[in-house]
């Protein structure tokens, strides 16, 4: 957060999360002047007025119906020059790579704990075009993470 802020100072950089989580941040974070934070949860709202949301980490944690609830929030503040990005390991069926084990590990793992499950791209498309929001572009974030590029439909 600190370094996309440095990176990007002419930018109002927003920052939506729990407000556990936003307490527990260090008091440094809160001294960046483009830096904005608020704590809330993303089943009830979205905070406005931004050109781009980023959902790291976020949508493989819950099952469909609280993805679609999350999504349709982001939905309602978007417009059609708003992007999405959604940061998240893709489950592909048919590829192997030497992280393989670890996506099926973390798929069993959200399933048991919170009801989510990784998706694969077109699962992911799908819940997004519920909500009419659709994939734009897709880019290699890191050996596991994909990150979507999302748009209103």
């Amino acid at each position: 957060m600190e370094q996309l802020s440095q990176e990007n100072m002419q930018s109002i950089i927003g920052c939506y999360d729990f407000s556990h989580v936003i307490e527990s941040l260090p008091e440094e974070m809160a001294l960046q002047p483009n830096l904005r934070f608020e704590g809330g949860s993303l089943f009830d709202k979205v905070p406005e007025n931004a050109d781009t949301y980023i959902l790291k980490h976020v949508i493989h944690g819950f099952n469909d119906e609280l993805c679609l609830q999350i999504l349709r929030n982001c939905k309602k503040v978007m417009d059609h020059n708003s992007r999405l990005l959604i940061i998240d390991v893709i489950a592909e069926p048919n590829e192997k790579h030497s992280y393989t084990h670890f996506i099926d590990f973390i798929d069993f793992i959200m399933l048991m704990f919170t009801g989510g499950r990784e998706r694969t791209k077109a699962q992911t498309a799908a819940l997004l075009e519920q909500v009419g929001l659709k994939i734009n572009d897709v880019f290699d974030s890191s050996k596991k993470d994909k990150i979507f590029e999302v748009v209103v439909i």
